[in-house]
């Protein structure tokens, strides 16, 4: 995973981040490939910890979570009526679309390797904070217009009032 386009693109994010100007200015002064590594682990760690927002870090779990499931040695958890819930919706016309801090690719592959099977059909879309603040209204006004939908005939279910 280290070598890799996507968490190349994470760890330039996370140098970014804390006050670099790229990964390559990051970690190349620390010469030795273990101790990179190192480096990049620990600022992993801490951002993990803290409550920061931070674009490099959801896009190096995804990176990690991606690895996971694609080597099989994770499924996700789905509850029981999941399933016949997203197949009764996508039978009636109704679209399933998700708007998550996690990455779209996360979701889209939560969805894909849950122990139910695929899901990720059942879904018109996946949208993460690429496409805006989840507080923000023009977020949501961008979402129904890539999916062709009127806001007025969409509905939004969080479990964060102030979204």
């Amino acid at each position: 995973c280290w070598d890799n386009e996507a968490t190349l693109s994470a760890c330039d994010k996370i140098a970014k981040e804390i006050g670099h100007a790229s990964s390559y200015d990051w970690l190349m002064p620390l010469e030795r490939k273990p101790v990179m590594i190192s480096a990049v682990v620990n600022e992993f760690k801490r951002l993990s910890q803290s409550s920061c927002d931070s674009a490099g870090l959801k896009e190096m779990q995804s990176c990690i979570w991606l690895a996971a499931y694609q080597d099989r040695m994770i499924s996700s958890e789905v509850y029981d009526d999941i399933p016949q819930s997203l197949s009764s919706w996508k039978a009636s016309s109704i679209l399933a679309v998700l708007f998550s801090a996690d990455s779209s690719i996360y979701q889209r592959e939560f969805f894909a390797h849950s122990q139910a099977g695929d899901l990720s059909h059942y879904f018109a879309g996946f949208f993460d904070s690429s496409i805006g603040s989840k507080k923000s209204a023009d977020s949501y006004r961008r979402i129904a217009s890539l999916l062709n939908q009127d806001c007025k005939d969409t509905v939004l279910i969080s479990c964060v009032p102030s979204e």
